[in-house]
Parts: structure tokens; sequence; C-alpha cells
């Protein structure tokens, strides 16, 4: 079951690595010379999380999110965190330092 699961984790994250362009009509376009090819060449995956200590066949898991939830605490009043969350919280506060930065006598004029 596990060497099946492992094996299945590793198919997709070779096919999601994968890149191939198409022309626009479904057809696919030769390939891209070496060099240009892997200036190009990015997963998406940011590798500072995966946490190498922690087999991949062990915990999945742990092995690929060890890094950041290792250097992420979780603020006291929430009862979970994420990077939506993260993304939320960064958001209301760029807000509110835009709404306190406008001058008091401009904010009561157009009310």
């Amino acid at each position: 079951m596990n060497k099946c699961l492992f094996v299945g984790c590793c198919a997709l994250l070779a096919a999601c690595s994968s890149k191939t362009d198409t022309d626009g009509a479904g057809g696919k376009q030769a390939a891209k010379p070496a060099a240009a090819a892997s200036a190009v060449k990015s997963s998406g995956l940011d590798s500072t999380s995966i946490d190498a200590a922690v087999r991949l066949q062990d915990d999945l898991f742990r092995h690929v999110n060890g890094g950041w939830i290792a250097r992420t605490q979780i603020p006291p009043d929430k009862a979970s965190y994420g990077a939506f969350a993260e993304l939320y919280d960064r958001t209301q506060a760029q807000l509110k330092n835009l709404v306190t930065s406008i001058p008091a006598d401009t904010r009561d004029a157009d009310a």
C-alpha cells in the first residue's frame, strides 16, 4: 500500500512539473532550446517549506509542509492559520494604514 502511494505521488509530481507549449490549436510545438528551457523551469512549489528530515513515504504532509509549520506561529486570536488567513491579515493592515494616513479634515469633507 505504501509503495503504491509513493509511486502515485511521484507520478503526480512528475506530471505537474512537466510543461508543454501548445500552438493554440491543440497541437504541440517543438521543444525549446536548452538555454531558454532552463530559464523557464519552475514547478511552483515552495522548496523552503520541505522538511528533508521527514521521509516522504513516512509522512507526506510533514515532508512537504514541515518548514512552513516550523516557522509559522498561529496567532493567539485564531483557531487556525494558513496562507489565505495570512494574506487577509496583511491586506487588513495595509487598508488600515491607508485609511489612517488620510488627513481627518479630508475624510470629514467627503461625508
